[in-house]
């Protein structure tokens, strides 16, 4: 992930860089493409090496950062217990069910769905 976005950092300086280069020859290749019944000031305005760059650049800092918003707790944020088990010597798994010992000799049934992380993150803060 990191050389992914180390890539994409640099493939924006570089349409950034190289924009007015690419230009010569950006709108001919749009020209002649399924695209070409657009207007010619479609491919020399709007629709650039450097905004296409930019695009992508957004999208895929959107796609990191995100994920990291919505499961990254909040600083100072109370968590909840850890996940129920430590090891798999806790945990007796059958066809139909887990059930984990709480104590010794004592067990007690685990369901899934019931278990998630309680605490507040940099989304919850901001939504």
């Amino acid at each position: 992930q990191i050389f992914t976005i180390q890539n994409n950092a640099w493939v924006m300086v570089t349409a950034f860089h190289e924009n007015n280069t690419l230009m010569t020859l950006w709108p001919y290749l749009w020209e002649h493409s399924t695209y070409g019944i657009l207007p010619n000031s479609t491919w020399t305005k709007w629709v650039t090496p450097k905004s296409g760059a930019f695009l992508f650049w957004l999208l895929s800092t959107t796609q990191l950062t995100l994920p990291l918003m919505t499961s990254v707790p909040w600083p100072g944020s109370k968590r909840r217990a850890p996940f129920p088990t430590r090891n798999a010597g806790d945990a007796d798994v059958t066809d139909a069910k887990i059930s984990i010992s709480i104590t010794q000799g004592h067990r007690a049934d685990f369901v899934p769905e019931t278990f998630y992380n309680d605490f507040s993150t940099v989304w919850t803060q901001f939504v």
